[in-house]
This record gives C-alpha cells, structure tokens and sequence, in this order.
C-alpha cells in the first residue's frame, strides 16, 4: 500500500512538470494554426504556469480535510481531461482556458507531495523519500 500511494503520487507529480514544458515545441505550430503572434501562441505555458500557482489554493485545503489520497485520485484525471480537450481545442480561447485549467488541477501533487512523504514514510526514510519527490519535480520538464 505505501509503495502504491508513494508510485501515484510520483505519476502525478511528474505530470504536473512534465505538462509545463511538453508544449514548447508546439508553439510555432499553435502560432500557425490559430493565427496567433508567437508571443500570443507562449500564453498557454504561461497559463499553465499560473495554474500551477493558484491549483493548490484548492487542492491543499481539500486534502487538509478529505485527506491526500482522494486529491491525487480525483485530480490526475481531471488534468488529462483538460490537457486532452486542450489538445482538440477548435480556437484559441478554448485553448488557453483548458491549458490554465489543466495546471491547476494538476498542480496538487506538487502542493501536497512533501506532506504526502513525511506522512508514509518513517523518518529514517524522509530524506530518500523527500528527494525522489524533488528528483520528479525537475525530470518532468528535463523529459518534455
């Protein structure tokens, strides 16, 4: 059960960074097909950007009260659902609000990761556990 909450918690932490840096090489190709400026065609990372900042002013008191697990449980999902309607999205707003959406909503395993490690994991383990969280964090846009 631990390695089990500990290995979605990596999934969705990893989603969340990963999300941020998998458009870059889109941007052109947003540019072209919405007939935007390459700086208007940036506004999505910047969007998601922003989700990531302002998700957790959700998802972090949701955790303090219906716990941790059903935050990781409900909104991994719930991002995808985003990201994928942003990847069918038919114009340019629709895009920019389901990529804001998206980082919000996936942004709550980076708001309650390091409460989820020191809460499964003994002290002795802290450190490990606490630097896979870290390690996840900065692999997500090293893999996008």
């Amino acid at each position: 059960m631990l390695i089990r909450a500990k290995s979605e918690h990596n999934v969705d932490d990893m989603y969340s960074t990963f999300g941020s840096s998998v458009y870059t090489p889109a941007v052109h190709e947003v540019s072209e097909h919405f007939h935007v400026s390459r700086e208007a065609a940036l506004l999505p990372l910047s969007l998601w950007t922003l989700g990531l900042a302002f998700g957790p002013m959700i998802s972090a008191p949701i955790s303090e009260t219906l716990g941790r697990l059903i935050v990781y449980r409900l909104t991994l999902p719930i991002a995808l659902l985003f990201t994928l309607g942003a990847g069918f999205s038919q114009n340019f707003g629709t895009l920019l609000v389901l990529r804001f959406l998206a980082g919000a909503s996936g942004s709550a395993a980076l708001a309650v990761g390091a409460g989820t490690s020191a809460d499964t994991f003994p002290l002795r383990l802290f450190a490990y556990s606490s630097s896979c969280f870290v390690a996840q964090a900065f692999l997500g846009p090293a893999l996008g």
